[in-house]
């Protein structure tokens, strides 16, 4: 069996002496096994990963490589408080501090004007100021709904040729949808 000690001492260097239960001296290059690696750098949280990806692959240490937040440093907290502040603590199951700013992590968040969540990527909110989707009219809300913005049209809604309601559609949509008039004419 080729050992890592021998084949790669630079990486048997990065061994996490306290989370593993495996010893060192018995590990094979090429090994599947998931273990605990520490960084040179002691800012940065250990992390796991297999010996043959290490060995075989190159993969050092992710908040070296930037492929993981820093806390402190890196993350979205640190980089961007100003955007932190719209976070959903209570729908996002990640935390502030494990999220880059250029992260495509779908996550929620609060608008400050109306108080509705939406979702985005975190690099579209903060590299391009994705807003409130509700507030910009592109998603529907009670007050904002064609129902509730123009009773009228609202009246002359095709329920047996749309498959929503006028409650589904944001007034002002450039949607096209069936009506039908007084007269009984179906129209879009």
């Amino acid at each position: 069996m080729t050992l890592l000690t021998d084949t790669h001492p630079d990486i048997a260097a990065q061994w996490s002496l306290t989370g593993n239960p495996e010893n060192l001296m018995h590990v094979s290059t090429f090994s599947n096994k998931k273990v605990r690696w520490t960084c040179s750098n002691a800012t940065h949280p250990e992390w796991i990963t297999s010996v043959v990806n290490r060995t075989a692959n190159g993969t050092g240490c992710p908040s070296c490589s930037g492929r993981t937040a820093v806390v402190g440093m890196t993350d979205l907290s640190t980089t961007h408080p100003e955007i932190s502040v719209l976070w959903d603590h209570a729908k996002n199951t990640r935390s502030l501090t494990e999220v880059k700013a250029g992260s495509k992590l779908l996550a929620w968040w609060i608008c400050t004007t109306c108080g509705l969540s939406h979702e985005t990527t975190v690099n579209k909110k903060v590299s391009r100021g994705y807003g409130c989707p509700y507030c910009s009219g592109r998603r529907v809300t009670p007050t904002r709904s064609l129902a509730s913005r123009d009773t009228l049209v609202a009246s002359e809604w095709d329920y047996s040729r749309n498959s929503d309601t006028p409650n589904d559609l944001v007034w002002k949509s450039t949607l096209k949808r069936w009506f039908i008039c007084q007269e009984n004419h179906s129209w879009q």
